[in-house]
């Protein structure tokens, strides 16, 4: 998501995601000669350890911030999107 949202002292982060976002289209019109499919997940915001070490106050409200939703992603979840 800090491709398409970059917050206040985060150039660099959210550049490297930019980088990801720009090469996936090209990436795969290259491999679509040998059926290859390429894409990317921007998967917002997700129950981590380093969520999990915040307070659960914290926790809640970044997970009022999800549109819909309105909690943090389970890693569960997005295995299944990953697979898919």
């Amino acid at each position: 998501v800090a491709a398409f949202e970059g917050q206040i002292g985060q150039a660099a982060y959210s550049a490297s995601k930019g980088g990801v976002v720009g090469m996936t289209l090209p990436i795969a019109r290259d491999l679509s000669r040998e059926f290859i499919r390429v894409c990317t997940i921007a998967p917002g915001l997700f129950k981590t350890p380093l969520l999990g070490s915040l307070p659960q106050e914290a926790q809640d409200s970044l997970g009022k911030q999800v549109p819909h939703p309105a909690r943090l992603g389970d890693p569960d979840e997005y295995g299944m999107l990953a697979v898919h």
